[in-house]
This record gives structure tokens, sequence and C-alpha cells, in this order.
């Protein structure tokens, strides 16, 4: 995927190696951007290796689990994707011990639920930022090593004059719960874009284009925010 969605508890780290922005779509979700074209991730080598100096998003790291969201019940679920290639048969590493869940399936268990509750927080800050009418849809120009220039679309961003213009009151109540430090964030990951392409442009050296000429590069499309599946 060429974005991924990311947490509030995890902009600062992101913030490192990727852009964060948000989705078009509302309620808008926050996400990291890792590539300019659809299905392709610039920090995954040929043999799916992830760079080594790059933050793995935790909705990656969860996986091949995941919580669905069972409204009837006002529970969620943990489930597995069996389709993954990650479960095997035999007794080494088994997901439950008896009838108990094993240490394997309660450490997912955790993560997941941590997981969640941050996701909750983060669409509060999402929602949060549309309430004050904050995001902007606002694309990414980008010149790879060549000269090349790739426009990315179909995202959004804060605007800085009206983040500038917010009352104090809310300032001060977004300081409180970390909303102004997920802003600020946000604006220091907007420098990643010149990294990225830089991948691009090492990829582009030693892999020639398959888009036709005048091929505007897709929009980031996250895959299901958490709890859906």
């Amino acid at each position: 995927s060429n974005a991924v969605p990311v947490t509030l508890e995890e902009f600062g780290v992101a913030a490192r190696n990727y852009p964060i922005v948000f989705s078009m779509e509302k309620p808008a979700v926050a996400v990291v951007v890792l590539g300019f074209r659809r299905g392709e991730n610039l920090f995954i080598d040929g043999q799916g290796r992830w760079a080594p100096e790059s933050y793995v998003p935790g909705y990656i790291r969860r996986y091949p689990f995941i919580f669905m969201e069972m409204k009837e019940r006002n529970q969620y679920m943990l489930c597995v994707d069996e389709a993954s290639g990650l479960l095997e048969d035999g007794a080494a590493r088994p997901l439950f011990d008896g009838n108990q869940p094993s240490e394997i399936t309660k450490k997912a268990l955790e993560f997941c639920a941590a997981y969640h509750r941050q996701s909750v927080l983060t669409q509060r800050f999402a929602e949060a930022l549309e309430s004050h009418g904050l995001l902007t849809d606002k694309g990414a120009n980008v010149t790879v090593p060549g000269g090349q220039t790739i426009a990315l679309q179909g995202i959004r961003q804060i605007d800085q004059d009206k983040f500038r213009a917010l009352p104090d009151s809310v300032i001060l109540e977004w300081h409180k719960n970390g909303f102004l430090f997920a802003c600020h964030t946000h604006f220091v990951s907007l420098g990643n874009w010149s990294n990225l392409g830089q991948r691009l442009g090492r990829l582009l050296r030693g892999v020639k284009p398959v888009a036709a000429p005048g091929t505007k590069p897709a929009a980031p499309r996250p895959t299901a925010p958490a709890g859906r599946a």
C-alpha cells in the first residue's frame, strides 16, 4: 500500500520518516504516505524487507491480527487473517493453550486493544480538525532526481493560516489533550516529501516507468481504519 493509517501516539516517531496527511473522505483518516503510485511502498525492498532505519506503523505490525467490531453486542472480536500466509500447523507457537488464549494471542489482544484506543483518539482529533475547518485539499509537488515532477493529489493538510487563527481557548484545550503537538508534528512531517522523492528517484533509475506519459500518480488510498474488517 502507498498509504496506511497512523494513530496520534505514533505521530512523533512517524514524522521522522513519512509525510502525515489526511484522507479526503469524512471523517478523515490520518495516514502516512509510503509512496506516490498505488500499490507501491517505497520503504519495502525487492525481498519484502522494510527499510531498517524507518518506523513501521502499528497498523502493519499488528497484522495478521485485527479487531472487528460487533455493533449488536457493543464488543470487539480479535480476528486473524487466515490467508496471510503467517499461520502454520504445529504446536510450536499455538494460538490457544487448551481452552485459553496462548501468550501469543494475549499479546496480540493487548496490542490490538491499545491500538484501537489510540485509533479512537485519533478519530476525535480528525473530527476536531474538521469542526474548525482546518483541513484543506492540498496536494504535494515533488521533484525527483532527473527533474521529473510528481504531483500527488487527493490528500488534505492542515491549513496553517487557519490554525494560527484558532482561539486561545482551543489552543489551550488542544495543548492539554495532545492535539496541539499532533498539529505541529504534522507540519514537521511535510518536510519528508523530498525524502520520498529521493527514494522514488533511486527506484526509477533502476526500473523503467510503466505508466503512460501524462499519467498522474494515484492519490494515497489507506486500507480500512481500525475496528473495521
